[in-house]
């Protein structure tokens, strides 16, 4: 008990950030923004709202801005500060900088391929699919952001030292298999039928294209080259037994994963530095044009950041006594039932009841997973997703029977 009590303070102030941070965002939102006349909404969040087909440039950038569908919104001012964080987490691991966080999961040389692969495999994703789609005559979303947080990852991370072979083999899988499965999920059942949140589609659906993707990258040779991983540059315990010696590992652990690092796992990347720039970049976005990220993004945050420190309060002795703990299954099993609330008419008094739930059974459905022999054998997204996106259906009927979801 006492090592749970040491997380209530740096949570409660946690807490009282994201408060700060909410108020000062919906404020943006209702004043229209300091800068109304700078407009950013020709990259919007799908190919009926996009620019012009025909520019290079801004295709380029609408595929860039799918890198921030993992905290469920889109915004090319903040994907800039995502993929910033991640090149500073990368830097600093690299020369082992006190000031690293959670760096890129000790692993900064593979990172390198990841976001390369990734931002690779969302061009040629939305390259491809915008072109069969203007050739059916769909107008919906079209879910192009999910290569980079289902097949492609396993690629470079699961299959040894990554090079240009197992990349471009990551990229084209990730690019076909799970925007298909998710589209097909997403018509039955999003579009039409029960009407479920996109979620109930995509986390499902980019758990089964990910099992698909590995077994099939077990079987070619290719894959099977430089298997030995050389050690990691860095060394980034999530617990570090030399700040608890100082009293203090409670504050860092927190806010490690309340400020960046719970929001950066959605993306495969869990550098708490990306995560962190993930929300600074909203609030600059919503100071220069709230339209064009939205009026969602600061109960986004909010519920981020609170969800992460509420797990930290029930999960923190977890991370102290194991090294890790997945309270980020939480944050993303809150924040895919968001718009269903909100849409309802309902806010942050149905969230937050919502993310203490979700923060006390997500954690503990994944240390469970873990356990089983078939999520062993496959990455611990593949989990992560399936059981995410259950949950998704399961609380949108029951949310939706007490009138708390639309």
């Amino acid at each position: 008990m006492e090592k749970r009590t040491n997380f209530i303070m740096p949570a409660v102030f946690a807490i009282f950030v994201a408060t700060m941070l909410y108020w000062f965002g919906t404020g943006l939102v209702e004043a229209g923004g300091a800068m109304p006349g700078l407009d950013l909404a020709c990259f919007g969040k799908n190919f009926a709202d996009s620019a012009d087909a025909g520019n290079i440039i801004a295709n380029l950038v609408y595929s860039f801005t799918d890198f921030c569908e993992g905290p469920f919104f889109t915004d090319f001012i903040t994907c800039l500060f995502l993929v910033g964080g991640g090149f500073i987490a990368a830097y600093l691991e690299k020369i082992n900088s006190p000031l690293k966080g959670t760096g890129t999961g000790g692993s900064g040389y593979k990172w390198y391929w990841l976001v390369c692969s990734q931002f690779i495999a969302l061009i040629l994703s939305n390259y491809l699919w915008r072109h069969l789609i203007d050739l059916s005559g769909w107008v919906g979303f079209i879910p192009t952001f999910t290569p980079i947080v289902s097949c492609l990852p396993m690629a470079i991370l699961m299959f040894g030292r990554p090079n240009i072979k197992k990349a471009c083999t990551g990229i084209v899988f990730g690019a076909v298999l799970p925007v298909l499965l998710v589209s097909l999920l997403i018509s039955l059942y999003c579009e039409a039928g029960p009407h479920f949140p996109y979620f109930a589609a995509i986390g499902p659906g980019m758990a089964i294209a990910s099992v698909i993707a590995t077994e099939i990258y077990r079987f070619l040779p290719w894959m099977k080259e430089d298997q030995e991983d050389p050690a990691p540059i860095a060394n980034v315990p999530a617990y570090d037994p030399e700040i608890d010696k100082a009293g203090t590992a409670a504050w860092h652990l927190t806010f490690r994963r309340a400020f960046g690092g719970d929001i950066s796992e959605l993306y495969f990347w869990g550098a708490n530095w990306s995560g962190l720039g993930v929300i600074i970049g909203a609030l600059v976005s919503l100071i220069v044009n709230p339209a064009n990220i939205g009026g969602a993004a600061p109960t986004f945050i909010f519920i981020f950041i609170f969800a992460s420190a509420i797990g930290m309060i029930i999960w923190g002795p977890r991370y102290q006594s194991a090294g890790y703990a997945f309270t980020f299954e939480g944050v993303l099993m809150t924040g895919a039932l968001v718009g269903s609330v909100l849409g309802s008419g309902h806010g942050l008094a149905v969230l937050m009841p919502l993310a203490i739930v979700f923060e006390i059974i997500g954690p503990a459905i994944i240390h469970w997973a873990l356990g089983v022999k078939f999520f062993q054998r496959h990455a611990a997204a593949v989990p992560v997703q399936f059981f995410a996106g259950v949950t998704t259906i399961i609380f949108f009927l029951i949310l939706k029977a007490m009138g708390f979801a639309a």
